[in-house]
């Protein structure tokens, strides 16, 4: 039986409970749960050594070099300036490449190639060092399905006087699955702000409808080899994120919303193949100085048409390489 899987992660950069960033680890735990067809994840950085463990590592590019075969699509953000906004030096680049390779895991041979688990001859040139200007966050989508079409979309902002925030971005692609072209989004919506993440909620209804209404209507007018070329859309979609939001929170509620005519609606994938069942918690299982309480954010939106196909979503309870877990969603592709 032909199955798609697809695994969703807000891997916090890399960061474990135990306050080291490994992205091999992240990549290695992936894996471990499913032989995934599309890994996607929130809070992928560049350029941040800032960030608690963080060595300012390029890695997207990290990540690109890691899953070979895999169409890396980062969408970014936040992009800012650095402090000086020069580039980094020879030494600094040097001191990033080396991070690079301790981050992944990685010891250089004496012929100065990292070894990766299924990866053969990686040269540390392959994965470049951030050149400092530039510091990015984001999202990011890797598949090893054919990518037809690929869309960044920044998501509202609207101004929430004196709450701590930050531009917020959803990813699009449209892949050739088993059963036909699908559209696979992930985001991050904003933590702080109820009014921003509401906000983001309409505007990713928005889009999926734009989207929705596109592959039904939209004909072909142009079949050149130029940047006008019709391309192919899908109403079918799967949706996933760091929503920020908990499965009893009115956001929740709205994403499953009906949409307009001829727009498919989002459904929980977890709600619909364990009606019922709590949400297993996705967050805070195994940090609890950041949280409290363990509780679900991450969630699994499939449309409607969808659903029959739904073979399993699972939240992996084990690891402690992010403070949120995987969540793993199987679909069946022979014919329903």
């Amino acid at each position: 039986m032909a199955q798609f899987n697809l695994i969703t992660w807000n891997i916090q950069w890399g960061r474990g409970c135990d306050g080291v960033v490994d992205l091999r680890r992240i990549v290695d735990t992936a894996r471990g749960l499913a032989d995934f067809d599309v890994l996607c994840l929130q809070e992928v950085a560049s350029n941040w050594p800032g960030l608690p463990g963080s060595a300012g590592e390029d890695q997207p590019a990290l990540l690109a070099q890691l899953l070979p075969g895999y169409t890396p699509l980062y969408g970014i953000a936040t992009d800012v300036l650095a402090a000086d906004g020069s580039p980094a030096n020879s030494k600094q680049g040097s001191r990033l490449r080396d991070a690079n390779v301790r981050e992944s895991g990685a010891a250089p041979s004496s012929a100065g190639v990292a070894s990766v688990p299924g990866v053969t001859s990686l040269k540390l040139t392959r994965v470049p060092p951030c050149d400092g200007a530039r510091r990015l966050f984001g999202n990011m989508i890797l598949s090893r399905l054919p990518v037809v079409q690929v869309f960044r979309h920044l998501l509202p902002w609207p101004v929430d006087a004196g709450v701590t925030s930050m531009q917020r971005a959803l990813v699009e692609a449209v892949i050739e699955t088993p059963f036909g072209a699908l559209r696979v989004m992930t985001t991050h919506l904003e933590y702080y702000s109820g009014l921003q993440r509401a906000a983001q909620v309409e505007r990713i209804r928005e889009l999926h409808a734009e989207s929705a209404l596109r592959a039904r209507d939209e004909r072909v007018v142009d079949d050149s080899s130029g940047p006008f070329r019709s391309m192919r859309r899908a109403a079918s979609a799967i949706l996933t994120a760091d929503f920020n939001f908990r499965p009893d929170d009115p956001l929740h509620d709205r994403l499953t919303a009906p949409c307009a005519d001829g727009v498919p609606a989002f459904r929980d994938a977890w709600q619909a193949l364990n009606p019922g069942v709590p949400h297993p918690p996705s967050l805070g299982l195994f940090d609890r100085k950041q949280w409290r309480e363990a509780f679900c954010c991450d969630f699994v939106y499939v449309t409607a048409d969808l659903c029959p196909r739904i073979a399993g979503v699972r939240v992996d309870q084990e690891t402690a390489a992010s403070d949120h877990q995987p969540v793993v969603l199987t679909l069946n592709g022979d014919a329903c």
